[in-house]
């Protein structure tokens, strides 16, 4: 049984001399594209969300403040599908588009 009670597949890491965070491979893409092009970006916004009865907190990944955009980037992982089966992704996506209007 594979089992780990930390994170260290996606550990949280600074980008650059920043205080942004990242954690994938992807997100680091991001950013480089965003730094490399002048565009402003900030760490996500945290947004409360019902799931299974409980309150919880979804920190998007970005936010572009220019624009008002919140960016949230998704690779098909073994995480992102767990949370996709249990509707975990359509529970923050819908708390997204309230706090986003």
């Amino acid at each position: 049984i594979w089992c780990k009670l930390v994170n260290t597949t996606y550990p949280i890491r600074k980008y650059k001399t920043t205080n942004i965070t990242y954690q994938s491979g992807i997100e680091k893409a991001f950013l480089d594209f965003c730094f490399n092009n002048g565009i402003k970006v900030e760490n996500g916004k945290e947004i409360s969300y019902q799931f299974n009865g409980k309150m919880k907190t979804y920190i998007t990944d970005f936010y572009l403040p220019k624009i008002k955009y919140i960016i949230e980037l998704k690779a098909k992982n073994k995480f992102y599908r767990d949370d996709l089966k249990s509707g975990k992704i359509e529970a923050k996506n819908s708390a997204a588009n309230t706090y986003a209007k």
